[in-house]
């Protein structure tokens, strides 16, 4: 007995050690529940990863920062308040957050709101898609995983979404990104001439090669680019400038970028959110293909900008293929951007009426009527042929 007694001493603390580090499974919905219903348990090992891996049962980091943008929830009533449950570890030094936006009446993405454990997120609107994203950050000594992640969704008894409005419009002193080959913050691989831009939160960060955030920059000169929200910046992170509930810098006036009021009047010491010392007024910026081939900017300038999924109808998406009729009627217009990476808009519904500009290849665009000869309006005396949009779910476009 003395002889084997360590042996079995040895197997046992063995086994609690093995349970202790084995990988708690993913949760499972319960038999029988309704893929519509209030209630589903997120699969990890699905959408869009960024910098992030879901690896012996957990979404474990790849990088110091990543996130997943899971697929979009179905519901079978429109809900107005949403509860996420995350079951994560996030050491010292580490986090794990899970972000939430709906579906509004009309089609339009609300913009992604933070959620805190066990506090439900209010819905701008009665919403019938729900998403999930899980944002991780850590360093190589403090990194965060995720084991788990459920959500509960409910109505809201007498829950109206505004009506439709004007986008909201600043002008803002405007940057060029460049960073070709580079990385966006939603995962996409930046190539040359390409049109996106950054702005200066994660709540307006569109999914990988989206359309649901977009906006219409315009240069002092007239020339303007519609383009998607590809990544987060410049200076800071959480300036969502143009909303009427900011998420940080409440005291400052909408419409006016942190990164400006600490430029040119000081605020927060002339520092941004991360303490950095602020060399420019920057509110976006802009991809080499927005900056030098739409707006054929020479420096850094003052746009005006248009936060198209603010308000008016839900985006449609611009689709560049098969445009080359377009693109050979005016090659030196567009400054060596390809014909599948933008399309021209016109400042009347035929391919002879003057160029006012661009929009981008998955730009996403408030198309507001049809002319009989298959052009869509955009705006004012802005147009785009019918062959190069793909129209939102459930838009009804009536005659121009």
């Amino acid at each position: 007995m003395s002889g084997r007694l360590p042996t079995v001493l040895l197997t046992a603390l063995t086994a609690v050690l093995m349970s202790a580090l084995a990988p708690v499974p993913a949760p499972q919905p319960p038999p029988g529940s309704d893929p519509s219903g209030p209630d589903w348990v997120a699969d990890l090992n699905q959408g869009h990863p960024v910098d992030v891996a879901y690896v012996d049962g957990a979404l474990r980091l790849t990088a110091a920062r990543g996130l997943l943008t899971l697929p979009a929830h179905r519901l079978a009533q429109p809900v107005g308040r949403v509860t996420a449950e995350l079951n994560a570890v996030a050491p010292p030094g580490g986090t794990a957050d899970v972000d939430v936006r709906g579906r509004v009446s009309g089609g339009r993405w609300s913009e992604w709101l933070p959620s805190s454990p066990g506090t439900p997120v209010t819905l701008p609107g009665p919403s019938t898609q729900v998403q999930l994203r899980v944002l991780l950050a850590g360093t190589p000594s403090a990194r965060p995983e995720v084991r788990g992640l459920r959500a509960h969704a409910e109505p809201v008894a007498g829950m109206r979404v505004a009506a439709p409005a004007a986008p909201v419009r600043y002008p803002v002193f405007a940057t060029r990104e460049g960073l070709v080959h580079g990385h966006t913050a939603n995962g996409h691989r930046i190539k040359s001439h390409e049109l996106f831009v950054a702005l200066p939160s994660w709540r307006s960060l569109a999914d990988r090669d989206g359309s649901e955030y977009s906006v219409k920059v315009c240069a002092l000169g007239g020339r303007c680019v519609w383009a998607p929200v590809w990544d987060v910046g410049p200076w800071n992170t959480k300036d969502d400038y143009w909303s009427t509930d900011r998420e940080q810098w409440g005291d400052l006036p909408q419409g006016i970028p942190e990164a400006q009021a600490a430029f040119r009047d000081g605020h927060n010491d002339g520092k941004d959110g991360s303490g950095r010392a602020v060399a420019n007024p920057a509110g976006i910026d802009l991809s080499d293909g927005v900056f030098d081939a739409g707006l054929r900017l020479t420096d850094n300038a003052q746009v005006t900008i248009s936060y198209l999924w603010t308000g008016g109808p839900a985006l449609s998406t611009v689709d560049a293929e098969d445009q080359q009729t377009d693109a050979a009627t005016d090659r030196s217009d567009r400054g060596g951007v390809r014909p599948d990476q933008a399309v021209t808009v016109r400042r009347a519904p035929s391919p002879d009426a003057p160029a006012v500009g661009l929009a981008a290849a998955d730009a996403g665009v408030p198309v507001e009527c049809a002319t009989p000869n298959d052009w869509l309006r955009i705006g004012p005396s802005e147009y785009l042929p019918a062959s190069a949009v793909e129209l939102a779910d459930d838009l009804t476009v009536g005659p121009c």
